[in-house]
């Protein structure tokens, strides 16, 4: 009977440490209702439980079953790229002077094309892919499967044609399929609004209570780091210059600290943070020459 042969074979790939679950008779699509993958099982009583119901097809878990299966497919009428998948996989092996292995467990489809079963690897966490090796070329392995030997689609069958067990995944393959990301331009922080107004009254309320042998420099640390915001665009200038002159007007008379040297001490702040000349991101800058004024 149709279930008799295909419970044999369910039960052999379980054998081999392969997660098998049922597909609808004839057909790629689950039969169970949710979860397929993590219905996937090895053990003989479901699975005879199962195959028991009726002639169901054989879904192989890559994913528990740490495979890698190349899918090759043959070309369709409408396709432009007349080479069937086993070719584009023969010549991206040759650009990488290996070989493709045909040690391995290998499955005809019923659409004529190959699934090469493979061990997945253990340091690399792999997915499924479509085109990324070349034109009808798919693979399973983590979320996806695989139809398994035995099954049906049609008048044809999946079939074993090489029956060894799958041997690991040759690595120049692997390496095909890392994704490849563009790299990232560098981040350019920005600090919530919030942040630049916290920031500007520490600044503020270091320079009002900065020691009369301290303030200039503190003064010019205080405008060199608001100036990242300035350069940044979140402030203006106008506002950190207006900011810093009010924290410090309280030391203006007192040893001949002047309104003319605050304003002078807070440009020269803002164009070496804007500049940033010989300071690197977050560093403190280093202050102008002291005046004999403070």
């Amino acid at each position: 009977m149709p279930s008799d042969r295909l419970m044999r074979a369910a039960c052999s790939l379980a054998a081999r440490g392969l997660y098998v679950f049922p597909l609808r008779p004839g057909s790629k699509i689950p039969a169970v209702r949710r979860d397929w993958e993590g219905c996937a099982t090895t053990d003989v009583e479901q699975i005879e439980r199962w195959w028991l119901r009726a002639p169901y097809n054989i879904g192989v878990a890559t994913g528990p079953s740490r495979l890698l299966v190349v899918d090759l497919d043959a070309p369709k009428r409408s396709d432009l790229d007349r080479r069937h998948g086993r070719q584009v996989l023969d010549e991206l092996a040759r650009k990488a002077h290996e070989t493709v292995p045909r040690n391995t467990l290998i499955v005809t489809t019923a659409g004529g094309g190959q699934h090469l079963y493979f061990r997945a690897p253990t340091d690399r966490s792999l997915t499924n892919t479509a085109g990324r090796l070349g034109p009808h070329i798919d693979t399973r392995a983590r979320g996806g499967y695989v139809v398994g030997p035995g099954s049906r689609s049609g008048r044809s069958l999946y079939r074993i044609v090489h029956g060894t067990d799958p041997v690991p995944a040759p690595q120049w393959i692997v390496a095909l399929l890392q994704p490849s990301i563009p790299p990232c331009p560098p981040r350019r922080e920005t600090p919530h609004p919030a942040y630049v107004r916290a920031a500007i009254e520490g600044e503020m309320r270091r320079v009002a209570e900065a020691t009369p042998g301290r303030r200039n420099a503190t003064l010019f640390k205080a405008a060199a780091r608001l100036g990242r915001f300035v350069h940044s665009g979140q402030v203006n200038d106008g506002d950190v210059d207006a900011a810093l002159s009010t924290a410090a007007s309280g030391h203006v008379g007192i040893d001949g600290f002047s309104p003319y040297e605050i304003r002078r001490t807070i440009r020269s702040g803002i164009a070496r943070s804007v500049q940033g000349a010989g300071n690197r991101r977050g560093a403190d800058p280093m202050p102008p020459q002291r005046s004999r004024t403070s």
